[in-house]
């Protein structure tokens, strides 16, 4: 798709479609940045994103979470 760069202040911007904004999930903010001479936006990634469905998915399948596995760390140390 083709679209005209348009004049916003001092800068200039592009209009991203309501479709591609939906299909690479962005919202309020972006990560930009240059890579091999192009624009690259994407969606910024939020702390803990997805960490619920992990921990539900861990649960669901019958696994050990691991803050109950047992280290090195947690054993008795003998000095």
């Amino acid at each position: 798709m083709r679209t005209p760069l348009q004049k916003l202040g001092t800068a200039q911007g592009v209009l991203i479609p309501p479709d591609f904004l939906a299909a690479c999930h962005l919202k309020d903010e972006v990560e930009m940045h240059l890579e091999d001479g192009r624009i690259v936006i994407e969606p910024v990634l939020r702390p803990r994103q997805g960490w619920a469905e992990a921990a539900a998915a861990i649960a669901q399948a019958g696994e050990v979470p691991l803050d109950e596995v047992e280290t090195e760390a947690d054993q008795d140390w003998v000095w």
